[in-house]
């Protein structure tokens, strides 16, 4: 009878030695899944470091922005002036014409 009282023992602390081995698969399953999910997101933060190095090449800055403003700025004042000038050159040009008829009528060229 000791012999089987012992062997029950085995089995109990064979089913206690199952139940831990089982929960430590089951944990190392865990990690795993949280290594897994650490690759997947060191991954994606490197992607997206290299996308903001790509940006950041591209992308114009305050001065930039600053610099194309005032090239605008310049060409519309220059487009301005031209165009005031355009307009007292029409003025012009029709007083001309005007004292180009009253000019003919005195010559009797009209």
């Amino acid at each position: 009878m000791g012999d089987d009282t012992l062997d029950k023992q085995f089995k109990k602390i064979d089913e206690r030695f199952d139940n831990v081995d089982e929960k430590f698969v089951k944990i190392d399953q865990r990690f795993d899944n949280v290594e897994t999910s650490q690759t997947k997101m060191a991954i994606a933060i490197v992607n997206l470091q290299e996308e903001m190095k790509e940006v950041k090449k591209t992308m114009a800055t305050k001065g930039d922005m600053r610099d194309i403003k005032d090239t605008l700025d310049a060409l519309l004042k220059i487009n301005k002036t031209n165009y005031e000038e355009g307009v007292m050159m029409s003025y012009r040009i029709q007083e001309h014409d005007k004292d180009i008829q009253k000019l003919k009528v005195v010559t009797g060229l009209a």
